[in-house]
């Protein structure tokens, strides 16, 4: 079955890549990792839909390395539908920090919008907490975009992120929810924060919040 893996035939090399991903065994595993590296990308495609059954921590690894250096865009979306379909905390993980890079930042939110909601606590977790700000400002708008009460809560960390581009993130992500939870949180950013664009926007939402409320 390895070596059919292999074979230059591509309906041949299909089939075999398909059935590894059916067995349940780490010795499947190898040979999907060989496959990952083809050169050819639907090699590589055929591979990657294989690996959604195969969640351990050596496969999430290998698809943030793959995805990293992958040129087809096709490919990079297989691969972060099988990372969401892992769903580990690695996983969710190594979709935000790989949302960084710009032209994967689009399907980065997308994807983690549409995780099961029982995910909402490890996507707060590894994201509004994740070392690159531009990792914590997909988080905020992917949380933003899932449109759950307890996703729409986890924001409000946000709120006193370090960085300018995180907190004005929040404050727009409640603008677009009109969540009046985050008012005292707003009410801070809207006479204390430093930078102006910042407070004018904070003042916008409560301004806003405050006529509907007459």
């Amino acid at each position: 079955m390895t070596a059919l893996s292999k074979a230059e035939e591509v309906e041949i090399a299909q089939a075999a890549i398909s059935a590894l991903g059916k067995i349940q065994h780490t010795a499947a595993l190898p040979p999907l990792l060989i496959a990952l590296r083809a050169p050819l990308p639907q090699r590589r495609l055929d591979a990657i839909r294989a690996l959604g059954l195969h969640k351990e921590a050596e496969t999430v690894q290998a698809l943030q390395e793959q995805i990293s250096v992958e040129e087809d865009f096709s490919v990079i979306q297989a691969a972060f539908e099988v990372l969401a379909q892992i769903g580990s905390a690695q996983a969710i993980a190594a979709l935000i920090s790989l949302a960084v890079a710009p032209y994967r930042r689009d399907l980065g939110i997308e994807v983690l919008s549409q995780l099961n909601e029982d995910k909402i606590p490890i996507i707060a977790e590894e994201g509004l907490h994740h070392p690159h700000l531009r990792a914590r400002s997909v988080t905020v708008e992917a949380l933003a975009r899932m449109r759950h009460p307890l996703a729409t809560q986890c924001l409000l960390v946000a709120l006193t992120d370090k960085e300018i581009l995180v907190r004005l993130a929040a404050v727009k992500a409640f603008e677009q929810l009109n969540y009046r939870g985050a008012s005292q949180g707003l009410s801070v950013l809207a006479n204390r924060d430093p930078n102006p664009a910042v407070r004018r926007a904070a003042q916008r939402v409560l301004k806003h919040q405050t006529a509907e409320h007459i």
